[in-house]
């Protein structure tokens, strides 16, 4: 396997000492644009529900969490390392009952019907299997 395949293979789903150090420290660096940038446009309210999906390595969360102490802040990975990663940033706001860091793929994790008042997603959109359906989903369990 060339570099540029195993590289891309990180970058949808980090795994290993590669994914938990080199993919997390590129996500951090390369994702802090972006993440300030959605993080202002959600302007997030005290009693917001907000769900990130695809959260990395939990850096949106934890500025998210910490514009909020009634509302409610819910992170969606696949990737195990990034899972772990974000739950250890967030662990105050997670034993505070603000934060909850979830370990699955967001097109199979069952969610009620408008059940957050806000979504996000930072630079996992062309990891969709089928973006279509995907986009859906978020639509179905956003409040109106």
């Amino acid at each position: 396997m060339s570099f540029s395949s195993f590289f891309s293979k990180q970058a949808q789903k980090p795994t290993g000492i590669f994914g938990r150090i080199v993919m997390a420290t590129v996500f951090d660096i390369g994702n802090a644009y972006l993440n300030e940038m959605v993080n202002d446009a959600l302007a997030i309210e005290n009693k917001d529900h907000v769900l990130d999906i695809g959260c990395g390595t939990g850096n949106l969360i934890r500025n998210m969490a910490n514009k909020i102490s009634e509302g409610y802040i819910e992170g969606v990975d696949f990737s195990h390392s990034m899972v772990s990663i974000a739950r250890k940033k967030n662990k105050k706001q997670i034993d505070k009952g603000l934060v909850k860091i979830v370990e699955g793929d967001f097109d199979s994790l069952s969610y009620q019907s408008e059940s957050f008042d806000k979504a996000c997603s930072v630079n996992t959109i062309y990891f969709w299997s089928k973006p279509d359906v995907t986009a859906k989903k978020i639509c179905s369990i956003l409040k109106p």
